[in-house]
């Protein structure tokens, strides 16, 4: 959680119910990590906003946001699914799209949302991710 901002490394899946809000301005340098990382990161618990939709069966849907945090460092927070024999997908995901100042916010005013060449942006209020709300997106 830490090192990677919640973000998901190889088999572990991203974070989504938690997330950062905050992060100090001095660094440190960790042996076993490649850039510098902040002493202090504050993370919090939210409900996450549930995206979820039709896709053609067995195929991936993937979010993407373009975040920055309040020492205006940038990074990336990225989750996916793969629509079930049903036609239907679904995730979790614990940033909005709008502008919380002095916080970790959106860089743009919309997600990314694709799948099969697809791509849709999409708006995450801050309400909905605090609130767990349900958002539906169809690709079919």
């Amino acid at each position: 959680m830490y090192l990677y901002d919640g973000r998901g490394r190889g088999n572990t899946a991203p974070l989504t119910r938690f997330r950062l809000v905050w992060e100090s301005a001095h660094q440190i340098r960790r042996p076993y990590f490649p850039v510098p990382v902040n002493i202090v990161k504050i993370f919090e618990f939210v409900g996450g906003a549930r995206i979820q939709g039709k896709a053609p069966a067995g195929s991936p849907v993937h979010f993407r946001i373009d975040l920055q945090t309040n020492k205006n460092r940038r990074f990336v927070y990225q989750a996916s699914a793969v629509a079930g024999r049903s036609g239907t997908y679904s995730l979790v995901v614990p940033y909005s799209t709008e502008d919380v100042k002095f916080r970790v916010s959106s860089r743009k005013p919309f997600a990314l949302l694709t799948c099969g060449g697809r791509e849709r942006k999409i708006r995450l209020t801050e309400e909905d991710v605090r609130q767990g709300r349900t958002l539906s997106f169809d690709f079919e």
